[in-house]
């Protein structure tokens, strides 16, 4: 079969992301036709290095491969096994060989895995975005901390980045298709609810003067700094706060070190009708 390098990257591309964003091993898509599989069987030894290091392995410029993998880069054990699992029961089920190296590191991960139950701690999602021209650069991901599973053991929905705040995402990297279009260049922005920090931190990416990043939860907030101090070596855009914006009484003031020209909020409320009452 002659494989087009194109249609090569494009596969791997959907799988590295997929994978880097954490997506359930159930959900995850490999391959769509028979045509994509056979070319997933002839290449997907290229995946090995977003298994290994949490980064992508190709459309990079220079600044991606001078990064060094750290804590936030790589996926838990427990989750990379999985895919790896997936992978190999769906090559195998096709009867396609399996690359050695893949097969290599599942085994190599099997000692490191418990078989005990655990709670789900937070674990690090990459998200990949494209803005400008050109290839991927070191500033164009968001790392953030997210919890997949017993959301409501925590008391908040916090702790994973649901997809609405994605989608609203993707509107403020490329609004085009808006009659409206949006920006937040130079603009100073509000996120309400911010939960992982995935708006905030991608809205100063992408050229916000200021981003005030709130959310009603302490340990959210402590989290987002976190995943801040992840993304950024030294910032002075983004700061956040604890704020109760939903429950404000007439008497109680919130002040911002800088007047907000753009306010943002993806998934916090359960009805459209209900932000007239909050606001």
């Amino acid at each position: 079969m002659n494989i087009k390098n194109e249609d090569g990257d494009t596969i791997v591309d959907r799988i590295e992301r997929q994978y880097l964003q954490r997506v359930a091993v159930k959900r995850f898509i490999f391959a769509e036709t028979d045509d994509e599989w056979q070319i997933l069987a002839s290449i997907h030894h290229r995946l090995m290095k977003v298994f290994t290091t949490g980064l992508p392995s190709h459309r990079l410029n220079s600044d991606w491969q001078m990064t060094r993998p750290g804590p936030c880069s790589k996926n838990a054990p427990e989750y990379t096994l999985a895919v790896l699992k997936a992978l190999t029961l769906a090559l195998e089920s096709r009867y396609e060989a399996v690359d050695d190296e893949i097969l290599m590191l599942l085994v190599s991960l099997l000692p490191r895995v418990s078989t005990t139950f655990a709670p789900p701690i937070p674990g690090p999602v990459v998200y990949l975005f494209k803005h400008g021209c050109g290839d991927l650069r070191l500033s164009d991901k968001v790392i953030v901390n997210e919890t997949r599973g017993l959301i409501s053991a925590y008391g908040t929905t916090g702790f994973r980045t649901w997809e609405a705040a994605l989608a609203l995402g993707e509107l403020l990297v490329d609004s085009t298709c808006l009659t409206d279009p949006i920006s937040v260049e130079g603009k100073r922005v509000l996120e309400l609810g911010a939960g992982t920090g995935f708006l905030s931190i991608l809205t100063a990416k992408i050229g916000a003067a200021k981003v005030f990043s709130t959310d009603g939860f302490e340990d959210i907030v402590l989290q987002i700094n976190e995943c801040i101090a992840e993304n950024f070596d030294d910032d002075t855009v983004l700061e956040t706060m604890i704020y109760k914006w939903g429950l404000l009484s007439s008497e109680e003031t919130y002040t911002f070190s800088h007047p907000v020209d753009l306010i943002i909020g993806a998934d916090i409320v359960i009805d459209f009708c209900l932000l007239c009452v909050y606001m």
